[in-house]
């Protein structure tokens, strides 16, 4: 059993602390999703079941 280290005993939010703010999603609008078939069916399957998106 390998030790473990001294970045596996802190706790994830101490790790990901400096992270925060890190990336900007203001700066690059989100890219436009490509319809499909396959996307398109998915869809409609969970439209019959009553699930919509926003």
């Amino acid at each position: 059993m390998m030790p473990i280290s001294v970045d596996e005993q802190k706790p994830l939010a101490v790790l990901l602390s400096d992270l925060v703010g890190s990336i900007n999603s203001q700066v690059e609008p989100p890219s436009p999703h490509e319809k499909t078939v396959f996307g398109e069916a998915i869809a409609n399957k969970l439209t019959q079941q009553g699930i919509r998106k926003p």
